[in-house]
């Protein structure tokens, strides 16, 4: 599969890339092994292209799905991966932030992701995965709430103190 005039080989076994069809149309992909490359256009229409089709079960064994992949995930040893079309060294990401299906990064040229963990993001959208992603974001904007409530009483106990109570109002 050609590149801006290159052929892109396969950052694993080095055999070429060549396109294949997913619900982003086709990708460039390695017949051996499985990795995908794709771009962030590509990406995007892929999860535009998921049917979400998922019940609170669903995604209650999501998460814990992805608590084992976090646990195994810990286990593995790092390895970081050269961009196929620029050759600098990628980020190492999971898709969204509580999947942890591991996915390689270029910020100039797209997603390495092994064909399995492509799967992966496919079934961690269609059962609920954005739902995770919120209840995460939720979580973490209640406890930065409580953090900055914990500092603003501080801050009226400190000048409670000093003399100098001035009541600090934060709308929440």
């Amino acid at each position: 599969m050609a590149y801006h005039g290159c052929v892109l080989a396969c950052l694993q076994c080095q055999r070429n890339l060549v396109a294949t069809d997913t619900l982003a149309g086709p990708v460039p992909g390695c017949a051996a092994c499985g990795h995908r490359w794709l771009s962030a256009a590509q990406l995007a229409a892929l999860q535009a292209g998921v049917e979400r089709r998922y019940t609170p079960d669903d995604v209650r064994a999501l998460r814990d799905e992805s608590k084992a992949r976090k646990r195994a995930a810990l286990q593995r040893p790092v390895v970081y991966c050269r961009c196929p079309t620029c050759g600098n060294q990628m980020l190492r990401r999971t898709f969204g932030e509580v999947s942890f299906l591991l996915v390689h990064f270029c910020a100039a040229h797209g997603y390495w992701i092994h064909g399995d963990d492509l799967d992966g993001v496919v079934d961690y959208i269609a059962r609920g995965g954005e739902v995770l992603e919120m209840a995460n974001a939720t979580e973490r904007l209640a406890l930065r709430i409580r953090d900055l409530e914990r500092q603003n009483r501080t801050l009226e106990d400190r000048a409670r103190i000093a003399g100098a109570f001035i009541p600090l109002a934060f709308p929440f």
